[in-house]
């Protein structure tokens, strides 16, 4: 490298390197960390260079050494041309409100026949579902849609849901960008300014040092001069006085040496800049990587939080990075589904507000509004509903997916008969408290105990004040452990509940009797996660308010699965599992539980140019008629299927359906096709071939079209004549007509 630090200046001035951030403080710091002691003018003068010439110094060298030193360090350091830093400010003023995107959606369905869980026909749908993101002064996201449905059905109960809620996940977006930006606009001031060049200046000049001291012409001028010190008796055959030689020779060495001296100094300089650089260089890499990652997460943040206070940062700068708004995890108005806890509130709909909130260890979260026990999608239309109303408030202590202690209280009536529409609501309340311990992030450990008061189905026979709220029979205790094997690629997730006979809640439907249940579930990956085994068992899993349950049941229903997946090798997976199946007796809805067994092949493989998709499904129930409402009662079903794709222009398709189960025989068998017309527009079709048992065959068919309009939208049509199996082992006719439109609107 050649050492013309004054040219080097002088780039460094006319910008040819990257000008950085330096002020007065920062540049007196420099000079005094460097201390120019020896490149200065008063010690390097035209003098001393005129002595090192006279003393016999080649003039060649002496101009190098004269280049070398010509500017001190801090002159070097100032021609740095240091400029104004950044302002850190806004982005500029954001609409009050603006239209980020959304969508609408309209369906409209036929079905001639409805055959389970109720017997319907001619039934019309119509269903509409509309979206809007919308974001306030540029910092506050909300989304609102809508949805509605209304039909001619005698079950199906219409309705419009209207909601307006924060939109957590477009918040997190924009202040994940924000930090991002924060920090582009930072990272001026987390560097030094002139750290960098102070660690180019000390490298150049110990170079520069290093190539002038070793130079041959150098080298033998100072073994010269040494010699002539140690044996003056060598300056006899020399020109001159003796005593004017010795002290050329004596200042040439002392020079010299004063430069390996200041050589050892640039060097040990560059040696802890360069440390200094790179850690700082290696905080910017870390605070980068956090910046990719999911900045919503709360261990991100910490890290970040931390990797930025080494680096420099203030507190106040810090505390920028975050909004109070974070910790908003729902805010919505309308018909809501809050999560709070296994014995409180959970999988119930709620018409009002729903508020939660988690940032710093504080946790809240309340809830208020009628509530609707649907779990099933049909509410018998024609009757009636009893109001029913909830209220229910948290706070605690902790991360509600990390450790965490919360209390939670809730009020408010409902039914407590399941099966009885027209039942009384009652009013109940009751509280929580809830723990969870995170052990090494992959292990928690979560209990619960809850007291509620109700419309007592058991009383003692001496009841004590207050007795009814805190006797056990209004006691209920949930415990849940979930844990994550890395070495091992192990899950495994446990739990058990008990509740009193008079233990009352707004998440499940349990009533008439105290019962426990418990489930065990664990997962195993083998072979690189190529192979994975799932094995369960659960009982007493009770979640119907329509169905009777028999809560003295000591069933225990047994899962066990295997999935095998490898690239270009088909996909396997095994399974023996309960199924479940709902009929309707008059106003009743009843449910049988059975167990079925499952198998499935899954295989993607070229024909030649083309795509090939084959499916093959057997499955086994286990049941009897006396089950089901279904023909397929301990049945045997067999179904393959295969499409093949032409260069995304056309495809072709067979299946064929079997099931037997000793008294019934129906086969399917299907061919069928599609293509594209236009880039936008593609329609499909097929017929369906039906038999069962000795019954003539009937032919069916279908067919489907999409047709995309860029200044319109999205329009689907289906269309679909087929049959379906009697229970008087004939071919019932089924049509179904279907006719959708979507469009997608953004902002540009």
């Amino acid at each position: 490298m050649k050492l013309m630090h004054v040219v080097l200046g002088m780039l460094w001035v006319t910008g040819f390197f990257p000008v950085q951030t330096a002020d007065a403080q920062e540049m007196r710091r420099w000079d005094r960390y460097f201390g120019d002691s020896s490149f200065s003018a008063k010690h390097f003068t035209d003098s001393i260079l005129i002595k090192l010439r006279d003393g016999g110094t080649d003039s060649l060298a002496l101009q190098k050494l004269k280049r070398l030193i010509a500017l001190p360090d801090s002159a070097v350091l100032r021609s740095f041309n240091p400029i104004q830093k950044a302002p850190i400010g806004n982005i500029g003023r954001k609409p009050f409100v603006s239209l980020k995107g959304g969508y609408i959606n309209y369906q409209w369905n036929y079905r001639s026949n409805i055959d389970t869980p109720f017997l319907e026909s001619n039934i019309s749908q119509h269903l509409i579902a509309a979206s809007v993101d919308l974001e306030v002064s540029g910092v506050l996201p909300l989304r609102v849609t809508l949805f509605q449905r209304f039909s001619n059905s005698d079950v199906f109960r219409d309705f419009t849901d209207f909601r307006v809620e924060f939109n957590g996940y477009a918040f997190q977006q924009m202040q994940a960008q924000r930090i991002r930006e924060y920090f582009n606009r930072m990272a001026g001031q987390l560097r030094d300014p002139l750290q960098l060049a102070g660690m180019n200046l000390s490298r150049d000049r110990f170079l520069g040092l290093s190539e002038w001291l070793s130079a041959a012409a150098i080298r033998t001028q100072y073994i010269q001069a040494k010699e002539k010190l140690l044996s003056p008796d060598l300056l006899e055959n020399e020109e001159g006085d003796r005593d004017s030689l010795l002290a050329k020779a004596s200042a040439f060495v002392s020079f010299y040496e004063s430069l390996q001296k200041e050589k050892l100094k640039y060097k040990s300089q560059y040696d802890s800049l360069r440390q200094a650089y790179e850690t700082t260089e290696s905080r910017l890499r870390n605070i980068q990587k956090l910046l990719k990652g999911n900045l919503n997460n709360p261990e991100n943040m910490s890290a970040l939080r931390k990797v930025m206070s080494a680096s420099g940062l203030s507190e106040n700068q810090i505390r920028k990075l975050e909004s109070p708004i974070n910790g908003i995890r729902t805010l919505a108005v309308g018909r809501t589904l809050p999560d709070y806890s296994t014995l409180t509130v959970r999988n119930v709909n709620v018409r009002g507000i729903n508020f939660e909130y988690n940032q710093h260890n504080l946790y809240l979260a309340a809830t208020a509004g009628a509530v609707d026990f649907r779990i099933r999608d049909f509410v018998y239309s024609r009757q009636k509903r009893v109001p029913q109303y909830l209220m229910a408030g948290r706070i605690g202590y902790g991360l509600k997916d990390g450790t965490h202690l919360i209390f939670t209280a809730y009020r408010g009536e409902k039914q407590l008969y399941p099966g009885v529409t027209q039942s009384k609501a009652f009013p109940i309340y009751g509280y929580s408290i809830e723990a969870q311990y995170l052990v090494a992030k992959n292990h928690r450990i979560s209990a619960e105990m809850a007291q509620s008061n109700a419309n007592a189905l058991f009383k003692p026979q001496s009841p004590k004040p207050d007795e009814n709220f805190w006797n056990r029979n209004n006691r209920a205790y949930a415990f849940r452990l979930r844990s994550y094997i890395p070495s091992t690629h192990t899950r495994i997730d446990a739990m058990y509940q008990y509740q009193g006979i008079n233990f009352q809640s707004f998440t499940n439907f349990r009533s008439n009797a105290a019962f426990d249940s418990w489930n065990f579930r664990a997962e195993q990956s083998l072979f690189r996660r190529q192979l994975i085994l799932v094995a369960s068992m659960q009982k007493n899993d009770f979640a119907n308010p329509y169905i009777f349950q028999r809560y003295n049941a000591n069933t225990v229903f047994k899962t066990l699965s295997a999935t095998f997946r490898r690239p270009k090798w088909p996909s396997v997976t095994l399974g023996y599992m309960p199924s479940s199946q709902y009929t309707m007796i008059d106003s009743m809805v009843y449910e049988h539980r059975f167990q079925a067994m499952n198998s499935s092949l899954t295989h993607q493989f070229p024909i030649g140019t083309a795509r090939s998709t084959l499916v093959l499904m057997v499955n086994k129930f286990y049941n009897n008629g006396r089950d089901s409402g279904f023909i397929y009662y301990n049945a045997v079903n067999v179904f393959a299927r295969q499409q093949v794709d032409f260069a995304s222009t056309l495809s072709l398709n067979w299946g064929i359906s079997h099931m037997n189960n000793g008294q019934y025989n129906y086969n399917i068998l299907e061919v069928g096709t599609g293509f594209r017309v236009l880039s936008n527009f593609t329609v499909q079709g097929g017929v369906k071939i039906n038999q069962i048992d000795q019954v003539p065959s009937k032919l069916g068919f279908y067919a489907n079209t999409k047709i995309t309009i860029r200044s319109l939208g999205e329009i689907n049509c289906w269309l679909e004549r087929n049959y379906l199996p009697g229970l008087q082992h004939n071919l019932v006719e089924s049509a179904l007509y279907s006719v959708g439109f979507t469009r997608y609107f953004t902002h540009k």
